[in-house]
């Protein structure tokens, strides 16, 4: 039930375009299982306020995961 209501939440974001989602660790880790097709129990959650980029442009690419202040360095898209 928990997978269906976060690939519900995607289907509706745009295809284009930059979207800034604020959730926590779950969703996070069901999103990148969902569009990347990771196991979810190989991914650690990531730490509390941290930053997690996934560029979808010509498919999705993880940029960032669990980035914080002392490890940020997201890369220019």
């Amino acid at each position: 039930m928990f997978h269906a209501r976060v690939a519900e939440a995607l289907a509706g974001f745009p295809r284009e375009g930059a979207t800034l989602v604020v959730t926590h660790g779950a969703v996070i880790r069901v999103t990148l299982s969902l569009l990347l097709g990771s196991a979810l129990d190989g991914l650690a959650p990531p730490p509390s306020g941290s930053l997690t980029l996934i560029e979808t442009g010509s498919g999705p690419r993880l940029r960032a995961y669990g980035a914080t202040s002392d490890t940020l360095e997201v890369p220019r898209l």
